[in-house]
């Protein structure tokens, strides 16, 4: 890329300078050169420090920005970084808090400490999938006795006997 200088107005040369820092053909010891150049040939084509302090000045003003532009995609790409690290340590931290329910749940189970009703509500309403589990487990194998489905099972069939005689 070269320049030729055509005038001296703040936005030729801003023009110019825009395209070095924003071309990613240059690396940065070019881009630096590249500068000094134009900063020099200014310089000597005016000399005048009045020109020398407003070239520093326009200088200044775009590098500037391009970093303040970097630094403000930085800053995005790591706030949403952190946003997903926070999200998956609540997720961590929700996992083990259910961990800990179903550990509670089921050491006060063993012991005895919790009452039917007690299990049958968390069977039916808690939001821990394994509490639901353990505890309609434990109503189900607690509850009846191989008595009590013998009894179930006759009454089922003399339902079905009642019922065959009524339609006959």
């Amino acid at each position: 890329m070269e320049y030729v200088i055509k005038n001296l107005k703040d936005s030729y040369i801003k023009g110019y300078l825009v395209d070095i820092i924003n071309n990613k053909g240059f690396n940065n010891d070019i881009k630096v050169k590249l500068i000094s150049n134009l900063m020099n040939d200014i310089v000597n084509e005016t000399k005048g420090i009045e020109n020398i302090n407003k070239l520093e000045s326009i200088v200044d003003k775009v590098c500037s920005n391009r970093v303040s532009e970097m630094s403000n995609r930085v800053l995005d790409k790591l706030d949403n970084t952190m946003k997903k690290y926070i999200n998956k340590q609540d997720e961590k931290f929700e996992k083990l808090n259910k961990q800990l329910d179903y550990l509670k749940f089921k050491s006060d189970l063993e012991n005895g400490l919790l009452d039917y009703d007690t299990i049958m509500d968390s069977a039916l309403e808690s939001d821990n999938e394994n509490i639901n589990l353990l505890a309609s487990e434990y109503i189900l194998t607690n509850t009846f006795t191989l008595g009590d489905l013998n009894l179930m099972n006759q009454c089922e069939q003399l339902a079905r006997s009642f019922k065959s005689i009524i339609e006959e």
